[in-house]
């Protein structure tokens, strides 16, 4: 990085000193372009409105506002004129924010609206993720039999399916509360403890496992995973209800979904270990022998 900018330091004085000698610039030369390699801009002329973003070919993304010293602000300004000029089949849904300064954006289905007899709930529209089934959404619904909750939502609020009485199917992780509301949680099994302690789901930061791990051939070995709450690492191990296990090569190693993995055959395979609820995760190495 020093020697890169120790060349470019010299290279400004040159170019300084060659102006001083009266040496004649050819007469296509880009002035701008000078500019810009003072400044470390790349492209000086990229300007940032909104009818550049909404006319964007595809879907922007956080770090395409990470120039911007208000990119939270833009960013989420953006978001919401997404979300408000396109529609979703069957759903009507409202974009909110989780934290104060315009942070965590997510999406509240509102009303379902189609007359199909099965329906899945969707994880994300316009890549933001949904979380939250508000109250009345199916209301007294009667075309539905079957509704499929898909992951990464946080919270079914109470009255959500009040006289629907299609089949709901749901992720594990949402309990049933006193007030009759479904909500998101992580349950940990503590060394000593019999009873699992159970955290939000919303809060959970981050995860944490082995990252090599070997097993012999027709053998099975545990999945074990930490859990960071708010930022902080918890004593135990996260309960497999919330999370999802996949296997790069299923010929050398499967792993249920209870986090059990199994030797197939020798070789290696890699073991991904998600979040239902947001995807976060990490991955670890397995090797057969």
């Amino acid at each position: 990085m020093r020697k890169k900018r120790f060349y470019k330091s010299v290279g400004m004085i040159l170019f300084s000193g060659m102006l001083g000698f009266g040496m004649i610039l050819p007469t296509n030369f880009d002035a701008s372009a000078t500019e810009a390699v003072q400044s470390g801009e790349e492209d000086p002329e990229v300007v940032w409105t909104e009818e550049s973003q909404d006319n964007s070919p595809g879907l922007l993304e956080k770090d395409d506002f990470q120039e911007d010293p208000d990119w939270r602000l833009h960013y989420s300004q953006y978001l919401k004129r997404l979300h408000v000029n396109r529609k979703y089949p069957n759903y009507k849904y409202k974009i909110k924010f989780a934290q104060k300064g315009h942070n965590s954006p997510y999406l509240v289905i509102k009303q379902y609206t189609g007359s199909k007899t099965v329906t899945t709930i969707p994880s994300v529209i316009q890549s933001t993720s949904v979380r939250v089934i508000a109250k009345d959404a199916f209301k007294n619904n009667k075309t539905l039999k079957s509704i499929r909750i898909s992951d990464r939502i946080y919270k079914i609020e109470k009255g959500a399916f009040s006289g629907c009485k299609a089949k709901i199917v749901k992720p594990s992780y949402l309990k049933k509360q006193k007030d009759g509301s479904y909500e998101a949680r992580a349950f940990v099994k503590v060394p000593g403890r019999k009873k699992k302690v159970s955290y939000k789901a919303s809060k959970v930061t981050k995860i944490k496992g082995t990252r090599n791990v070997t097993v012999r051939k027709n053998k099975k070995k545990k999945i074990y995973t930490s859990v960071y709450y708010a930022g902080k690492r918890k004593t135990g191990f996260l309960d497999y209800s919330i999370l999802k296990f996949t296997s790069s090569n299923k010929k050398v190693a499967t792993v249920s979904k209870y986090g059990n993995i199994k030797g197939i055959k020798k070789g290696t395979a890699t073991i991904t270990v998600k979040l239902r609820t947001t995807g976060k995760g990490y991955r670890m190495k397995v090797k057969v022998r």
